[in-house]
């Protein structure tokens, strides 16, 4: 698919469609700062719903049980609320500052940088600076922290045949480039150069911040659905005692294991399974094991005063699933593009080199592999999943060819064809924490936008035969598309 050619084989610096890499920036700043501006709004909107929903289930129960409370408090609540139709004003205005509360708590919480549970995982190491490939790699990183007048960053390795490259840290005075060693193998001095500058880029345009922003709004959305779960969910109230007890942790590296072990638990109610365990309670209460009538009648007792929490609970799944599937999703994969795009363009900045990048690109995407074990720290990785499946699809493709060339009938074609795409799709990648919440669209560009972005920043030595990639155009009709169908929905309402 591409080939490393001599400079001569490229355009040259006068070609048509050359443009500067401080126009590139330009031009990927504007588009990193717009989609951050609109996937940030959705976001707080789906917050804002997600902790409405909350409010409303707690304001229920407390009108409820109403005569149950002393008689003071009972008249409190009538200060408060003398009727049903006041209780709509409140409801918003609480429903706003219960999300905005929400997200001062989780700041709070998760406010610090929980990197090193990752890195200790994964089995980090510091560089040998005996071994020449890593003195030279730390070198490297000097040299383009200094060219980009930024805070030199920590460096750790990580072994294995795993070949990837991450920058992790809460900012760039506290960034630790991650890389794996056998990299270090494969690439050569002015591609690793590429690479380091790549991180250097995304660690000063401000990545490392709006990824950790990011991931705190989907804590918010996951604690609102913990406190929604508590009744029902044993994986729920676990949650919740274990937020509690972090919260009051003092140990730094064990509160950095569990903080990112509670953090993940609080995505993991976000996912569609939550909602078995609401119907495995219903299931218990309507039909017990013992299938006594009495025990059926006082499941019945027992769940009609839950049903107003289990239809609140259904509607903040199905609210997030659409949302997160058709709007959210699509948005945060176009983020994440553009800040890798920038990057790109900031590295040929610090290095006035672009095939450095163009190349090891090239070779990450023959050799890259997923981190498994990274989490949402996948989307600082420079390169995702998304490099073993355009090498699937690449043999894929050559296998179709080469069924084609081979002659034969029709049927002796399509079932030789059928059978390669079934043994194509019986070998998915491991499903990443990212993919399992609906992120149907990968964090990274396709390697062809990448590698033409720097081919006309004046890359020379990768001959590369432009390939057609739509999913950008997908991305953005998907969004325009519901949002259009929301606003038309909303009209209607309205009118009518």
């Amino acid at each position: 698919m591409a080939d490393l050619a001599p400079p001569s084989s490229g355009p040259r610096a006068g070609a048509p469609g050359r443009v500067s890499f401080f126009d590139e920036q330009v031009r990927r700043r504007r588009h990193a700062t717009i989609w951050s501006g609109v996937t940030m709004l959705v976001a707080w909107l789906l917050g804002w719903v997600l902790g409405f929903l909350v409010l409303s289930a707690i304001s229920f129960y407390v009108l409820l049980s109403r005569s149950l409370l002393p008689q003071s408090v009972g008249a409190l609540i009538d200060q408060l609320a003398p009727n049903a139709e006041s209780l709509i004003g409140p409801l918003v205005v609480g429903g706003l500052f219960f999300a905005i509360s929400l997200w001062g708590v989780v700041r709070i919480i998760f406010g610090r940088d929980t990197s090193s549970a990752f890195l200790g995982r994964l089995g980090a190491r510091l560089p040998n600076l005996a071994d020449p490939e890593e003195k030279q790699l730390v070198n490297v990183v000097e040299e383009m922290a200094i060219s980009a007048v930024g805070p030199i960053p920590r460096v750790q390795l990580f072994d294995g045949e795993t070949i990837n490259a991450a920058v992790l840290g809460a900012d760039a005075e506290h960034a630790t480039f991650l890389l794996s060693r056998r990299m270090l193998n494969v690439l050569d001095r002015d591609e690793t150069q590429g690479v380091i500058a790549h991180l250097t880029a995304s660690s000063i345009n401000g990545d490392l911040q709006m990824t950790a922003g990011m991931l705190r709004v989907f804590y918010v959305l996951g604690l609102a659905v913990t406190i929604l779960d508590l009744p029902f969910s044993r994986r729920a109230q676990m949650t919740f005692w274990d937020l509690l007890r972090y919260i009051l942790k003092t140990g730094k590296t064990a509160a950095d294991a569990e903080g990112e072990s509670v953090a993940a638990r609080l995505t993991e109610s976000l996912q569609p399974e939550g909602l078995v365990a609401v119907t495995r309670f219903m299931q218990r209460l309507v039909e017990p094991a013992s299938n006594s009538g009495i025990r059926k009648v006082v499941g019945a007792l027992i769940l009609m005063p839950l049903l107003p929490l289990i239809m609140i609970r259904i509607a903040a799944a199905i609210l997030y699933g659409l949302l997160s599937l058709f709007i959210l999703g699509p948005l945060v994969a176009v983020l994440l593009r553009s800040r890798r795009r920038l990057a790109d363009a900031t590295s040929v900045q610090l290095t006035r080199h672009p095939d450095g990048l163009a190349c090891a690109l090239v070779h990450l995407m023959r050799e890259a592999h997923t981190v498994t074990n990274a989490g949402w720290a996948e989307m600082l990785f420079i390169v995702g999943p998304e490099a073993s499946d355009a090498r699937r699809t690449e043999r894929l493709e050559a296998r179709m060819q080469e069924i084609r060339s081979t002659g034969g009938g029709w049927k002796t074609n399509a079932c030789a064809g059928l059978a390669a795409t079934q043994d194509y799709a019986a070998k998915p990648e491991i499903e990443t924490k990212a993919r399992q919440h609906n992120f149907i669209f990968g964090f990274h560009p396709s390697l062809n936008s990448r590698i033409n972005q720097l081919k006309r920043m004046g890359a020379t030595k990768v001959q590369w035969a432009d390939q057609k990639d739509y999913s950008g155009w997908i991305l953005a009709a998907v969004v325009t598309f519901v949002v259009g169908i929301v606003v038309l929905l909303a009209i209607a309402g309205s009118r009518s």
